[in-house]
């Protein structure tokens, strides 16, 4: 049997943020097309003799594969999102059909039978009628005495029935679909280039050099920058940042970062989570110096910062957030009625590989959640996405969090201590509810793993 619980989250589904997330997939394999004819003509109309030819041409060469590997795995992964979108929308289909008639068998059965406890008030329909029409205990007889089964069992067998082949065939149609699509964003993801550029001075060299800024300036003119509709972008001067978006604190943190080791393990795209304690570790240990450094400029135990860490990293893929704060932001920018400061609005949405809301990292930034620019808010969030900056973010948040306790000024903290600050980073101001408490604790359970991690 299939019921509605197995297929709610099919109706909670979106195949139009599915599509759009295609969408993006297919603008990068168009703009990264949109290059080839540049790539063309620095070789071809580049007039040079010497002993560096070889050498430009080899890079040219480099460039063009680079193209080609990118633009053949955003086209994998466009095509797998594609496939999905519409599977989830017959699926969707499939079980509204299901409602309805589970909807009937509810009429049906609350024309006979009243439920007497709660958990038969709050059961399935199709539940309800597996227990009337078959009587399983002495209780179960004394409660359905006098209850007119024969007079409604017919429709009700066949409402049950067609209920249960809806949700079950919704249920089969997005599960194949699904594997498919994992299957094809996987093959996606092993498809692309392993090539990295992780020098710490690229962002010098880059704003050292004048007319790279001009072909960003030129660049951001190309239609497949970004999809339609979906909001204004960020402004960028020669240091390669939004020019006034940047606050004294942000500044700070991005020199610090950029220093640093780390920032090399990531979750893939592709991939909805990654429970493996092993990703964590590998996570924490690739971060280990950035950890320490942002816990030592804001006066934080490091193993603190790497507890948190080990809590938050390896949840939902962070890509997902941006995808939610895109939407968001997008409706936002149509109806400026909308405050992006209301729950579930953009800047309440959650991001980076430890979570910190966007108005609680814009306040940490020193920016006005109220009244921050589109280009401000894209700034905070480009760093939140970042795992270096994102770290000191969190532990900047950590220490304000800090400064709301008993203990502010406490240098070394106690365990209890620990917990309380692990349950207000989850909980904020409700951080003592059970939910917030069951994070502090969850949070010492797991603490000697992240500070092995640590190095501690």
């Amino acid at each position: 049997m299939t019921y509605f619980a197995d297929v709610k989250f099919i109706d909670r589904g979106n195949p139009d943020l599915v599509q759009l997330n295609a969408r993006e997939f297919q603008r990068m394999t168009d703009l990264l097309d949109s290059a080839r004819p540049t790539l063309r003509r620095a070789k071809d109309n580049t007039v040079w003799e010497g002993a560096g030819r070889d050498k430009y041409d080899a890079r040219l060469a480099d460039a063009g594969h680079l193209l080609d590997d990118l633009a053949a795995a955003f086209t994998i992964a466009h095509d797998a999102l594609a496939g999905y979108a519409p599977e989830l929308e017959k699926a969707k289909n499939l079980v509204r059909e299901g409602r309805v008639t589970e909807g009937k068998l509810a009429d049906l059965i609350n024309s006979v039978a009243d439920a007497w406890t709660s958990e038969a008030k709050a059961a399935e329909p199709m539940r309800k009628w597996e227990d009337i029409r078959s009587t399983t205990g002495f209780f179960d007889w004394v409660a359905e005495l006098g209850v007119d089964v024969e007079s409604i069992r017919a429709d009700a067998e066949r409402y049950y029935d067609e209920t249960n082949t809806k949700f079950s065939t919704a249920k089969q149609v997005e599960e194949t679909a699904r594997a498919r699509c994992l299957a094809d964003l996987g093959r996606a993801y092993e498809a692309l280039p392993d090539f990295r550029a992780d020098s710490t001075e690229a962002a010098a060299i880059i704003a050292g050099i004048p007319d790279i800024a001009e072909e960003a300036t030129q660049a951001a003119s190309n239609p497949n920058v970004q999809l339609a509709g979906t909001g204004a972008k960020t402004d960028y001067g020669p240091s390669g940042v939004a020019q006034g978006a940047v606050s004294p604190a942000l500044a700070a943190i991005k020199a610090a970062a950029a220093e640093l080791p780390g920032g090399n393990v990531g979750i893939p795209w592709y991939q909805l989570w990654e429970r493996d304690d092993s990703y964590r570790e590998e996570w924490i240990r690739d971060n280990q110096a950035v950890i320490r450094a942002a816990a030592g400029k804001y006066g934080l135990p490091p193993d603190l910062v790497a507890g948190i860490a080990w809590q938050e990293v390896g949840g939902e893929a962070y890509w997902t957030d941006r995808e939610v704060f895109g939407v968001r932001n997008s409706e936002e920018v149509d109806n400026p009625k909308l405050d992006p400061n209301d729950d579930q609005r953009s800047n309440a949405t959650s991001m980076g590989p430890i979570a910190v809301q966007v108005r609680r990292a814009a306040e940490t930034l020193g920016y006005d959640p109220a009244t921050m620019t589109q280009a401000q808010r894209m700034e905070v969030v480009e760093a939140l996405n970042d795992p270096k900056q994102n770290i000191f973010i969190a532990a900047s948040h950590l220490a304000d969090l800090k400064q709301e306790t008993d203990f502010a000024s406490d240098a070394t903290l106690t365990q209890d201590q620990y917990r309380e600050l692990a349950a207000r980073y989850n909980g904020g101001p409700y951080w003592e509810s059970k939910a917030a408490q069951g994070y502090g604790n969850g949070f010492m359970t797991n603490l000697p793993k992240a500070q092995l991690a640590l190095g501690r």
